[in-house]
């Protein structure tokens, strides 16, 4: 129906979306970010990656290692 928006129905659904996303954004902060961790250890940039590390990435580990 033409007409059925107004700026006050404007102006709740922005307030209602602001507050949704800042409470999305403070529940997921309480799962760590990059600036402040938790940091997992550098070798799972292989493991959460690969079902099977090839050769190549085998070897960038275990240089990673030394």
């Amino acid at each position: 129906k033409i007409g059925a928006w107004s700026e006050e129905k404007d102006t709740q659904l922005k307030e209602k979306i602001d507050s949704e996303v800042m409470a999305a954004y403070k529940e997921a902060c309480t799962f760590g970010d990059l600036a402040n961790g938790p940091f997992p250890p550098a070798s799972t940039i292989f493991t959460e990656v690969y079902e099977e590390v090839p050769w190549h990435v085998q070897e960038q580990r275990e240089e990673l290692g030394k």
